[in-house]
């Protein structure tokens, strides 16, 4: 848990969760959104990702993605086995 500064000294606390899911192109057509609020949708090759701007947790779920096992485990730390 953090603690995040507020206005007039006060803090509050945050606790924060992230849900990867891995996902598969199956047909269709990228489109960014009506009126959204973020940048424009664009599909990057994974050799490219390492000099694009972006936050840790694209290169934590990709080396998770990448040491994952043929029926889609990751190993953990210390273990021999899924």
């Amino acid at each position: 848990m953090r603690r995040h500064p507020r206005r007039l000294g006060a803090f509050a606390d945050f606790q924060g969760v992230r849900i990867v899911y891995e996902g598969r192109v199956t047909g269709g057509e990228l489109r960014s959104e009506t009126h959204g609020s973020t940048g424009p949708a664009v599909w990057h090759s994974l050799d490219v990702v390492p000099g694009l701007d972006r936050v840790t947790l694209v290169d934590r779920g990709l080396g998770r993605w990448r040491s994952r096992r043929a029926l889609g485990h990751v190993l953990q730390r210390g273990s021999t086995t899924t």
